[in-house]
């Protein structure tokens, strides 16, 4: 919608379940509609490209070919974008130069999420997003799950100690750091959530949620992506992001751009450089996400999602086009 507003003609494509297995319809449809430039998310699909066009591959993703021994075989025009350093990190360590991969945060669609002054804001605290109970389906021990929320309740589990346990219970690295943890962190903040006092608490997401009867009085059920989820952002003082690895979160983006407060995890393991400190209120214990309440910050939450815009990626993206053409021009 960015490039379209931009004056550009778009295709969109998205495959559907036949699509995901025959790539016939999606070459076709590339073939017929000949792009200039072509962006695809956590894929890097360039076997059918012509060598002018170019390609951006946005990694939202923990990929599994971002850590396998298998080359990536780039074209010249090629460019890739990283939600996370741990991306880049590894693309770096399969070869692939620096020069080519970028940094860029997620962001929203500002006709969807803005702020409504139709809509009354509450003095509550809203959570969206679900309980995926990830260390199920990877058969964590109760031990290990055990000793992980000690340290999430002390605010204190390090790479260091990822990589110890990783070590010590025989789990991939990546599954404990990229799955397990985000799972049992996110689970253990929406119960001292919803253990507030003195605020009104909903928390919206997949039924997974009525297995932990701290959430059961809170949970609103699932919302469709997108007007309604902005109706409940408008409706509340405050909205709450939870990640132990990175703060510039989807959800983030979309609370800031409907005027609400975002109540942000912050904790040892997020690498990443946060910028917007002073727009936010972040907590890393359920002492400091007490303190939050009836507090606000030293700047407008609005600020993080005009700073960080799709506007501002397309422009990001038309200027490497326009760059490379010259440079080949002088070449």
């Amino acid at each position: 919608e960015t490039f379209k507003d931009l004056d550009y003609e778009v295709l969109f494509y998205i495959a559907d379940e036949l699509g995901n297995q025959n790539p016939l319809p999606k070459v076709r449809a590339h073939f017929e509609f000949n792009p200039h430039i072509v962006i695809t998310i956590d894929f890097i699909e360039n076997t059918y490209i012509h060598d002018s066009v170019f390609n951006f591959s946005w990694i939202h993703d923990p990929m599994p070919y971002l850590y396998d021994k298998a080359p990536l075989n780039l074209r010249k025009r090629d460019y890739i974008f990283t939600l996370l350093n741990e991306y880049k990190d590894a693309l770096i360590k399969k070869g692939v130069s620096e020069k080519v991969i970028i940094s860029q945060n997620f962001s929203t669609n500002p006709k969807i999420f803005f702020k409504d002054n139709t809509i009354k804001k509450e003095n509550k605290i809203v959570f969206l997003g679900s309980d995926y109970n990830f260390e199920k389906r990877y058969n964590v021990s109760t031990e290990l799950i055990d000793i992980l929320y000690s340290h999430i309740e002390n605010n204190e589990l390090t790479k260091f100690l990822v990589e110890k346990y990783s070590k010590m219970y025989g789990i991939a690295y990546n599954t404990l750091s990229v799955w397990v943890i985000p799972s049992l962190v996110r689970r253990r903040v929406i119960i001292w959530l919803c253990s507030l006092k003195d605020i009104e608490v909903e928390v919206y997401g997949e039924k997974g949620w009525l297995n932990n009867p701290e959430v059961v009085p809170f949970y609103k059920g699932l919302l469709p992506y997108g007007e309604e989820m902005a109706h409940v952002y408008n409706s509340a003082k405050y909205a709450m992001a939870v990640h132990p690895k990175f703060m510039y979160q989807q959800r983030v983006i979309e609370i800031s751009a409907c005027g609400t407060i975002p109540i942000i995890y912050n904790a040892p393991l997020i690498e990443e450089e946060f910028l917007h400190y002073d727009n936010v209120l972040t907590f890393g214990s359920f002492d400091e996400l007490k303190k939050c309440i009836d507090k606000k910050p030293k700047k407008d939450p609005i600020q993080i999602s005009e700073d960080i815009s799709y506007k501002k990626m397309v422009t990001k993206i038309i200027d490497i086009v326009n760059n490379d053409l010259k440079e080949e021009q002088n070449v």
